[in-house]
């Protein structure tokens, strides 16, 4: 399930149920160049990512 907020578009949460797991997730789009991403896998594993996107 994914929601993204009517006031903040730029920023999104994600939770997704795999069988015995839960995982959540936020994402936020900074600037249209900087995509941030969070989250937990089965709620006590951390990961991120950052990605810097330039157009060509």
């Amino acid at each position: 399930m994914t929601y993204r907020s009517p006031f903040a578009r730029n920023l999104w949460g994600i939770v997704e149920y795999m069988g015995n797991n839960i995982n959540i997730g936020v994402n936020c789009n900074l600037w249209e160049l900087l995509f941030l991403q969070a989250s937990l896998q089965n709620g006590k594993y951390f990961s991120g990512g950052i990605m810097l996107q330039v157009l060509l």
